[in-house]
């Protein structure tokens, strides 16, 4: 039950203006209509229509989305080839660091190095391990970095007279 004071929802049309309503339109339509000239679609519509400036503004669009698809396609490629290009020059960098002989540079170099393997593609990520590891150690690095322990204060492994000292720190 309602509570007082509230309105009830007015009720919806009744079937008669309903009925009214939809001759009214009718009527306006057709007299309209008889304004206009007739609608014929036929041979002649169509070849107009095809030759007309609705299907060349429809092949413009069409034309404009194949072209703009190629440009961001070949935007898209070289954007990835800079990024990969800068990579390099970033890995060429930290390796010349990760093989000096000053410690602070190799520290430097290494991490840096480790910091890249995470962005690299597998095959560059195997690159920098396979220059890498002889000078660290293969069995020392992860897979995820290469987190070895730098060489001993000699840098490159080995001594003074140019002979490899691994196998006597191993």
């Amino acid at each position: 039950m309602p509570r007082r004071g509230t309105r009830l929802p007015s009720r919806p049309l009744t079937r008669s203006v309903t009925v009214a309503t939809t001759a009214a339109a009718g009527v306006a339509g057709f007299t309209v209509r008889g304004f206009l000239p007739p609608f014929v679609v036929d041979a002649s519509f169509w070849r107009d229509f095809l030759t007309g400036p609705p299907v060349a503004g429809a092949f413009a669009v069409l034309a404009a989305a194949v072209a703009y698809s190629a440009a961001e396609r070949n935007a898209r490629e070289q954007r990835r080839a800079s990024e990969r290009e800068e990579w390099w020059h970033r890995a060429e960098w930290a390796l010349s660091r990760a093989l000096s002989d000053n410690v602070t540079e190799r520290s430097a170099g290494i991490q840096a190095s480790s910091a890249l393997v995470q962005s690299a593609t597998d095959s560059e990520a195997a690159i920098v391990r396979a220059v890498l590891d002889p000078f660290f150690g293969g069995e020392n690095s992860t897979a995820d970095g290469l987190d070895a322990a730098p060489p001993a204060a000699g840098g490159s492994g080995h001594d003074e007279r140019g002979e490899d000292d691994r196998a006597d720190r191993a």
